[in-house]
């Protein structure tokens, strides 16, 4: 979990290596267990453990969209196919409570993503920015993650007629909401 924590953060697959290496030599040092013991449903036939394995558990809040979401927990999610059925139980489930679909197509990376923003945004106090190019799904995807926490997406509408001054009066309008309404 402490690696998944950090190479949430990372960009660089040289900075991911870095991490793994700092988890695997501070196993080696610290824990009675030998990495493959530890990792052993994903451990090679050979009994190493690679970044490739590490990156095959999954953690997150992908139980059954019929699970409440206040119930659900967060847990290990050891079936792939499970979880991109769970995944696109969640897109059926947004599909049928909101106005606009998500026109979204489950794949491995997708789903990723996806478990990153519910992890992140499943803490208290848990909030991301997120920056990429246009037409890239970072909207869509933090519509379903929030859906799947359970929380209420409110986005501003933002245009060049906006200025500081609607900037924040929005902000007030959404801590009224959130605070004073109790409005999650």
């Amino acid at each position: 979990e402490l690696y998944r924590e950090f190479i949430d953060r990372l960009v660089s697959p040289e900075e991911v290596t870095t991490i793994y290496n700092i988890v695997v030599s501070t196993i080696k040092t610290n824990f009675r267990d030998k990495i493959h013991v530890i990792f052993d449903k994903v451990a090679l036939e050979d009994g190493s453990v690679t970044e490739a394995c590490i990156e095959r558990v999954s953690w997150g809040l992908l139980n059954s969209a019929e699970t409440p979401s206040e119930d659900r927990r967060y847990e290990e999610l050891p079936d792939a196919q499970l979880n991109y059925q769970n995944l696109q139980a969640h897109v059926e489930d947004y599909n049928n409570t909101h106005k606009v679909p998500l026109h979204l197509v489950v794949f491995k990376y997708m789903s990723q993503h996806v478990l990153r923003a519910t992890r992140v945004l499943g803490r208290v106090s848990g909030h991301m920015m997120l920056v990429g190019v246009g037409g890239s799904g970072r909207r869509s995807l933090t519509r379903l993650a929030a859906h799947i926490c359970g929380y209420k997406l409110v986005a501003p509408i933002i245009n060049s007629a906006n200025n500081y001054q609607d900037l924040k009066t929005d902000l007030k309008k959404l801590v009224i909401s959130a605070g004073i309404e109790e409005k999650a």
